[in-house]
């Protein structure tokens, strides 16, 4: 009987979060009401909030994939350490493919429809993510603080900015094409931060940890 009851609220807690899904990719996040949520997933308002205690509850529940695949492939990026010297970041590529092939999940999630809730939560993840791999590239040579949360920052949202607007325009790039572009664009940055600042140009801009 037990298992039986933890189905049926299984069943509605994915009938609630595919309904804002839908609701997201139809009217856009700030939008929609919880009336909207219970109208589109058939049931009550007692019901949704024997659940859930608000929309963004049911948003941040709908999340925890992408959060997921997000480690996951961060982590697989890591399994090689020869493939820092390349100066791409490698979980970028199967995060691309993972996206794809769930394309209406993730335009309501990290499209801009999702509003600035997704947006913020995705911009953590990859922050800490990113803040990992350059501080690991940095070694030995450790340039100041300053340029290396500069640069963090910049990557972070370069990727979110491409990866909305992939999801929110009917282009035809495949997911090994927004890769591609996005490697091309953070080699330069990466090989970079890996460069002896104490002889770039830009070592005299005053740029330091004070």
């Amino acid at each position: 009987m037990e298992k039986s009851v933890d189905r049926r609220i299984l069943r509605t807690r994915k009938a609630i979060r595919e309904a804002l899904i839908d609701l997201i990719v139809l009217k856009g996040y700030d939008d929609i009401k919880i009336q909207d949520i219970t109208e589109k997933a058939d049931i009550g308002r007692s019901t949704f909030y024997a659940h859930y205690s608000t929309k963004d509850a049911v948003f941040l529940d709908s999340f925890i994939q992408l959060k997921s695949w997000l480690k996951t492939c961060v982590d697989m990026s890591r399994v090689d350490r020869k493939r820092i010297l390349t100066h791409r970041l490698e979980f970028i590529a199967p995060l691309c493919v993972h996206i794809n092939e769930d394309r209406k999940l993730y335009q309501a999630l990290v499209g801009h429809r999702g509003g600035g809730l997704a947006r913020d939560e995705i911009r953590k993840i990859l922050f800490e993510h990113i803040r990992e791999d350059v501080e690991r590239r940095c070694q030995p040579r450790n340039p100041p603080k300053v340029m290396r949360d500069a640069l963090i920052h910049y990557l972070v949202g370069a990727i979110i900015g491409v990866l909305s607007w992939w999801l929110d325009t009917k282009n035809s790039w495949a997911p090994e094409e927004v890769d591609e572009f996005l490697q091309s664009m953070i080699a330069p940055s990466l090989e970079k931060i890996c460069s002896d600042y104490s002889v770039s140009p830009i070592s005299g801009c005053g740029l330091s940890d004070e």
